[in-house]
């Protein structure tokens, strides 16, 4: 049981951890349009690429509200080959999930090296798309100190 409520920056902390031999970008912008993804992934390795895309939500009627924009969930589609949502239990259920997108719940456990642990709610269809040109672009433009993205305001 979670006792109080979780900020997105617990979580990308901890996701940072769970990916600790990955590159993790944070507030990562998906190329030529006007949105950020809360946390993407690439595994290292060449092939197959890997790209995972975390969204978070701390509250419902964020994730409501995210439900209502179908275009903002289908960019970060095409811009990962693996996208999930990331919530504490009471936000989202499984039933609320578009199609293809996998949920991870935030434990409230300490788990690897002190920081939250997930539990995997349900696992995500996995896509082998070439992910956009402009993605890559952005990331080599935007995100030249990519492990400076994980600090938080007053860390």
């Amino acid at each position: 049981m979670i006792e109080e409520r979780l900020d997105e920056w617990d979580i990308k902390k901890a996701l940072k951890v769970k990916h600790f031999r990955d590159v993790v970008v944070c507030n990562c912008h998906t190329g030529a349009t006007h949105r950020f993804m809360d946390v993407l992934v690439f595994k290292r390795t060449y092939a197959p690429p890997n790209a995972i895309c975390y969204e978070i939500k701390t509250s419902r009627s964020d994730f409501l509200r995210e439900m209502r924009d179908h275009n903002k969930y289908e960019t970060y589609m095409r811009c990962c080959h693996r996208f999930y949502y990331v919530s504490p239990p009471d936000v989202i259920q499984r039933e609320d999930l578009p199609e293809g997108a996998g949920l991870f719940h935030v434990t409230g456990e300490k788990g690897t090296f002190g920081y939250l642990d997930f539990r995997l709610v349900k696992r995500c269809k996995v896509r082998t798309h070439r992910l956009p040109e402009n993605l890559y672009l952005s990331l080599i433009i935007n995100e030249p100190d990519i492990w400076n993205k994980m600090e938080a305001p007053n860390d």
